[in-house]
């Protein structure tokens, strides 16, 4: 009798650590992935980006944010330009654009 008390108390802990993750997940999801158009095209799903000129967020979709502005590569770093735009770049227009502000 008592091995299946045991038996339901674990089972019991196991679905509430399971709801717990669940819900872990669904609230941590927004921050990833937003609804709001990509400000070049209007797509979604996005990623915000903060703008430093605005102060606000930008949201751009995968397809916009991915590719450097200057060589085409693969952008890994965004900085926002004198202008107030978000531009991405890739790691070599990135080391370009800090010795060329230095």
């Amino acid at each position: 009798m008592k091995f299946k008390e045991e038996n339901r108390s674990l089972i019991l802990r196991k679905r509430i650590l399971a709801l717990l993750l669940a819900a872990g997940i669904l609230v941590t999801l927004p921050a990833c992935v937003s609804m709001e158009p990509c400000e070049n095209c209007g797509r979604t799903p996005t990623k915000g980006y903060r703008n430093d000129y605005t102060g606000e967020n930008e949201y751009y979709c995968t397809s916009c944010s991915s590719d450097c502005t200057f060589c085409s590569n693969t952008a890994t770093r965004h900085y926002t330009s004198a202008l107030g735009l978000i531009i991405f770049v890739c790691e070599d227009c990135y080391a370009d654009i800090l010795e060329f502000n230095s």
